[in-house]
């Protein structure tokens, strides 16, 4: 023979290893542990930018600054059609986009681990259901056995 391992006994070696492993993992705890500070940020601030305190309060502050700039008691800093206004929502816009994009890679990577561990369970549940299966057969054959064994000695 030789050192290679056959299909069977790499299959073998992985429903043991599979069947030996806890499936109960938290998603989140293993996905957290590669989060680095900055994509901790931009999952703040997506959570935050897409939260309705912050529209109101970002609508609020639009709404102040066209009252300021188009009321008579104050100094207009940025006139009508608020080329300031549009700038800074420009901006923000451009910078908020691709850190909520971050934050959806980061989920989709969360929805990849959890796919795999779900594959997992499922597989070893598999595995389990056939081994249970094949046990019960051979319980019924040994019933079956006993059955006739039993037949045998009353009609004796």
């Amino acid at each position: 023979m030789t050192n290679k391992e056959t299909v069977e006994e790499k299959n073998e070696k992985f429903i043991e290893n599979l069947i030996n492993k806890k499936q109960s993992r938290s998603v989140n705890e293993i996905h957290d542990k590669s989060l680095s500070i900055g994509d901790k940020l931009a999952d703040k601030i997506a959570a935050g930018a897409g939260s309705w305190p912050f529209i109101i309060t970002f609508l609020l502050i639009i709404a102040i600054w066209i009252t300021f700039n188009v009321s008579q008691m104050f100094i207009h800093f940025d006139n009508y059609p608020f080329i300031l206004l549009n700038l800074a929502l420009s901006c923000i816009a451009a910078l908020q986009a691709p850190i909520i994009m971050m934050s959806q890679n980061r989920q989709e990577e969360r929805d990849r681990i959890r796919n795999q561990q779900d594959f997992e369970t499922n597989v070893k549940a598999e595995i389990l259901i056939e081994e249970i299966l094949k046990y019960t057969k051979k319980i019924e054959q040994v019933e079956r056995k006993q059955n006739e064994i039993l037949e045998y000695l009353k009609n004796k």
